[in-house]
């Protein structure tokens, strides 16, 4: 209820969000039988075939042992591959991961839909910038 205590704590506001959004998320890429955060890392080795595991953890602000979990998934399911480059090891997709990319910027629009429906083109936009802003300082505080 609006007005309430819990809605003054950020910690407790944030986690609303991110269970809300994440369920808009989860129905959006049902049809790909893959998680949400699945997609972003198929985007990320989109936007920049071999990436590295380090570049793509600063890039999705994630852990190296969450990347592990996510790339290993990824490469099972046959959407990614590693490579060898030296001291490096390289990420890139196959051609069931590209194929799969467009299906994603589907579902990606579908999700962007759904919540824009809701809450407005501006306040969405609105809140991602404030949302993103929050997160920026918190990271660097810590």
């Amino acid at each position: 209820m609006p007005g309430s205590i819990y809605d003054s704590c950020l910690f407790f506001v944030a986690g609303r969000l991110h269970r809300a959004m994440n369920k808009l998320a989860e129905e959006a890429f049902a049809p790909l039988g893959i998680a949400p955060t699945y997609a972003y890392v198929i985007l990320a080795l989109k936007e920049k075939p071999g990436l590295t595991q380090k570049e793509l953890c600063e890039q999705l602000r994630i852990s190296p042992s969450t990347s592990t979990r996510f790339l290993d998934k990824l490469v099972t399911q046959k959407y990614a591959v590693r490579r060898n480059e030296g001291k490096y090891v390289e990420l890139s997709l196959t051609e069931e991961g590209e194929a799969l990319h467009e299906r994603i910027q589907e579902c990606l629009r579908n999700l962007y839909a759904q919540y824009i429906e809701v809450l407005g083109q501006d306040e969405a936009k609105r809140l991602a910038v404030e949302v993103a802003c929050a997160c920026q300082k918190l990271e660097k505080s810590t």
